[in-house]
Order: C-alpha cells, then structure tokens, then sequence
C-alpha cells in the first residue's frame, strides 16, 4: 500500500510541475498581450486583445488555485490512510479540470480572434486577412494543439489511474 501511495504523490507532484509550467506560460503569453494592448494605435483592436488577456489570465489564476489544491491534496493523503476511492477521486477531480481549463482557453481564444479579425476588418478592409486571423488560426490551433495536448494529458490520468488500481 505505501508503494501504491509513493507512486501517487510521485505523479500528483509531477502534475504539479507540468501546471506550473503552463502557468508560467501563460503568464508570459498574458504580459506580451499587455503589452500590445498598451501600445497598439489602432482602438478598435482593444475588444479582442483584452478578452485575449482575459483568457490568459483566468488560466493562470486557475492553474495556481489549482497548485494550491495540489498541496492540500498531499498533505491529505499523506496525513491519512490511502484508499482506493480518494485516489478515484482525485483523478476525476483532474481529468474534470483539465477539460474545463481546456474548455475555456479554447473559448477565450476563439472569441478573442474572432473579435480580433472582425476588428482588423473593420480597420483594414482585408475579408481575407479577417478570416484568417479570426477563423482559421484558432480552429487550427484548437485542432492542431489543445484538443491534442488535452487528450494526452487525460490518456496519462487514466493510464496512470488503471497502474494504481492493479497494484
């Protein structure tokens, strides 16, 4: 049972550092879109960067409540006796996560661009550039890269969560 419980706040503390370092990233994507809405000349373009920024920053507020959920979480397991539904639930609690972290950056990023190309529309005149900018860039990245990265963060869960349960 302890190496059942050894093996658990190994990969609990290795989800730790891989929500660190997307929050990192996310903090920097949301200081660079700071940025642009401080300096950028064109007004109009300021509706889709803050919903932008506004998607960045939720995902860093939700990955370190997330971490701090992460400590209380160890300290539990480790302060009482490991069961087989405590690890259930913590794995459902993290997969449950991880589609709504998933599910909201997606939204965010998809609202943002198509504020964004509606607005470079607007300033430019280009349709083409509007549309490449606000429906085939996100569509494109939520296919390419979140809905992939998304499916292999819960593939590792429940990989991990049969392990456990065989042991």
């Amino acid at each position: 049972m302890d190496s059942k419980l050894d093996q658990f706040l190994r990969f609990v503390s290795a989800e730790r550092g891989r929500h660190h370092k997307r929050g990192y990233l996310a903090g920097f994507l949301a200081i660079l879109i700071a940025v642009l809405l401080y300096e950028t000349q064109w007004l109009n373009l300021r509706s889709g960067l803050l919903v932008l920024l506004a998607g960045q920053v939720g995902d860093v507020l939700a990955l370190f409540l997330r971490s701090v959920q992460f400590s209380r979480d160890l300290d539990r397991q480790k302060a009482s006796a490991s069961s087989e539904g405590a690890f259930s639930a913590w794995f459902e609690r993290e997969e449950l996560f991880i589609k709504r972290l998933a599910l909201f950056d997606s939204s965010c990023q998809m609202i943002g661009f198509l504020a964004l190309g509606y607005e470079f529309w607007i300033t430019t005149g280009s349709l083409g550039f509007a549309v490449a900018i606000g429906v085939v860039y996100p569509a494109a990245f939520y296919l390419g890269v979140i809905r992939r990265k998304t499916r292999a963060a819960i593939r590792r869960l429940r990989a991990k969560k049969r392990e456990l349960a065989s042991l």
